[in-house]
């Protein structure tokens, strides 16, 4: 699976992925579907986002997670709420191969 068009428009995306994330709060590590927001710079009024989330524009996503054992959702801040396109494909692949293992494990019981 690919990363649809529709991602790139600026909008919130769902990931089609379980990311194991931990969470500052809590520190439990927990399995999370991030939802991810592209950096879009048209939209972003006097720089404001270059200024304060630099990494947002230089990775190009901002990344959201909610915490699977204390449910605090958490996306500024920290280092693991920006990603990469690349990031994201592999977050999807990587999940995509879980699966499907674990579709052939099944098959056999």
């Amino acid at each position: 699976m690919v990363i649809p068009k529709e991602a790139f428009n600026g909008d919130f995306w769902y990931v089609s992925a379980m990311v194991d994330v931990e969470c500052p709060r809590c520190r439990a590590i927990t399995s999370s579907r991030p939802r991810v927001m592209r950096y879009i710079e048209a939209w972003d009024t006097g720089g404001e986002h270059k200024r304060f989330e630099p990494l947002w524009p230089e990775k190009g996503w901002l990344v959201w997670w909610v915490c699977g054992a204390c449910d605090w959702e958490w996306y500024k801040y920290h280092g693991n709420n920006y990603a990469t396109t690349e990031d994201i494909q592999e977050w999807i692949e990587a999940f995509d191969r879980w699966y499907q293992s674990f579709r052939w494990y099944q098959s056999f019981k």
